[in-house]
């Protein structure tokens, strides 16, 4: 049997043993609906009362400020209901309704001379595609300048970069668990200002009415567990630092064409992604013989066939015809070795020579 070596991470971590240690009980014995008025379901309130103070230490936040969420996207939404959303260029899917603009500032004007209340100006912390750290409180600044609400979508950020949402002074933030060995459904909206936030979920007035619904308290728990044991440290990086590194010294080494590392403006990236283009290689080919290996990565170009729009985001930067449509996304988590990337480098160069062929 082919052994996984799975370095997609930016896509979704393995969830860690001592998160389902701590959120076991909540899958099978403590099952009370923490909704509930009798004492058992004073468990898993109290633990969701845990989970909500250890997610807020983790960004510094207070306890009041967090709702859950089934993930980013859903958090994401929730923002959108709160304005008229103006949004950079390389955002997720999720936050692409409103206006998409290269001049934050200039769309920021041009909305308010038209009368527009209520802007939101959303910022990615870390793109999804490149690793680009963004200068996310610069926008809040802007943003604020100009009486407009800030969001960042965080999701590529935590355990990767500080985060520190009073630094940052955003009005909301968005997270998603799975990306740091939580559980996959279970995410957060920080909210600055809860009072004031317009929730278009209602029912049961669960989350203090932010975000009616059936607490997931066994995704809760784990979201709160994994915060705690895998927000940012200079220590931990240093292992993504040691990975990404091993890639980049053995690619120069080993890979028989030219291939270019793809980043925003210049911008620094963190650890754990690294972008890569090679020079006329059919990247989904590539990912495909990697895959047959064994090897996980992601098609960075979001090809999905050869006359595929290859990512807004690498047309964006411009990465040349010739290497766009060859790039492949390549993410660590605490569970890879140095000895899975050079086994990788290796593989990776040996596919790259077949598809020359």
């Amino acid at each position: 049997m082919i052994k996984i070596v799975y370095l997609d991470s930016a896509a979704g971590t393995q969830m860690s043993l001592p998160v389902f240690q701590e959120i076991k009980p909540f899958l099978m014995d403590i099952y009370a609906n923490p909704s509930s008025s009798y004492r058992f379901a004073d468990i898993p309130k109290q633990a969701i009362k845990l989970a909500r103070e250890r997610c807020a230490k983790a960004i510094n936040a207070e306890p009041e400020q967090i709702i859950f969420t089934s993930g980013a996207t859903e958090s994401n939404n929730l923002v959108m209901g709160q304005g008229v959303i103006i949004s950079s260029k390389y955002e997720h899917p999720s936050m692409k309704i409103g206006f998409t603009a290269d001049d934050i500032q200039l769309e920021i004007n041009k909305l308010q001379r038209m009368g527009t209340n209520s802007i939101i100006v959303s910022h990615q912390f870390v793109n999804n595609e490149t690793g680009t750290i963004f200068d996310v409180k610069r926008y809040a600044d802007i943003a604020h300048a100009s009486g407009c609400f800030f969001h960042t979508d965080a999701t590529q950020a935590f355990s990767h970069i500080p985060i520190d949402v009073k630094d940052i002074d955003c009005d909301f933030l968005s997270l998603s668990g799975h990306k740091f060995h939580a559980p996959r459904g279970i995410g957060l909206l920080y909210v600055k200002a809860p009072d004031k936030f317009n929730s278009p979920i209602i029912g049961g007035g669960q989350e203090r009415g932010l975000r009616s619904g059936t607490e997931n308290t066994a995704g809760i728990v784990g979201l709160g567990k994994a915060m705690e044991l895998y927000n940012y440290s200079p220590l931990a990086n240093e292992r993504m630092k040691t990975l990404k590194y091993t890639l980049l010294e053995h690619l120069k080494a080993k890979c028989p064409c030219e291939y270019r590392i793809n980043a925003i403006d210049g911008l620094p990236t963190v650890d754990n992604i690294v972008n890569i283009s090679f020079k006329r290689i059919n990247g989904e080919a590539l990912a495909l013989l990697l895959d047959y290996q064994g090897y996980c990565v992601s098609q960075g170009s979001a090809c999905h066939s050869a006359s595929a729009e290859p990512s807004a985001v690498l047309k964006a930067i411009n990465v040349p015809e010739d290497y766009i449509r060859g790039t492949i996304r390549v993410s660590f988590s605490k569970d890879n070795s140095v000895d899975e990337v050079i086994s990788f480098v290796d593989c990776l160069a040996e596919k790259i020579k077949a598809l020359q062929n």
